[in-house]
């Protein structure tokens, strides 16, 4: 699924708490089509788009945002499938790892997205 954390990862440039509906709002859509493990997985895109929202307000670069939400959205999301009976070597491996990557993958994307429309400079621009 390339691409899918792309609208938290938008979302981190406007606000706060359209990271957070964005990751709750995919966490929902999830939970209806996908079941419990998914959406709680899918919940932590809130945590990780607050996290990256606040930290790009504050003046942090867009590249770093998304680098340093890689480990809070890989750690939160083997956290997350603990208690639905993974192993912590599967949670670990499979889902930490395996969301690292993705996370990494979609932030090469977003990247590409964000600068092909000048989104970073409109949002600098709008805060002057």
């Amino acid at each position: 699924t390339l691409a899918s954390h792309l609208p938290v990862m938008v979302a981190m440039l406007v606000s706060p708490q359209v990271a957070v509906m964005v990751g709750l709002g995919s966490s929902l859509g999830f939970l209806i089509k996908l079941g419990p493990i998914i959406a709680a997985r899918a919940a932590v895109h809130a945590v990780f788009g607050a996290a990256g929202a606040f930290a790009f307000r504050k003046g942090l670069p867009f590249t770093k945002v998304l680098m340093l939400t890689l480990p809070i959205h890989a750690i939160g999301e083997a956290l997350i499938v603990l208690p639905f009976g993974f192993s912590l070597q599967k949670a670990g491996l499979i889902v930490g790892v395996g969301t690292a990557l993705h996370h990494f993958i979609d932030a090469m994307i977003a990247l590409a997205v964000v600068a092909s429309v000048g989104l970073v400079q409109r949002v600098a621009e709008n805060r002057r």
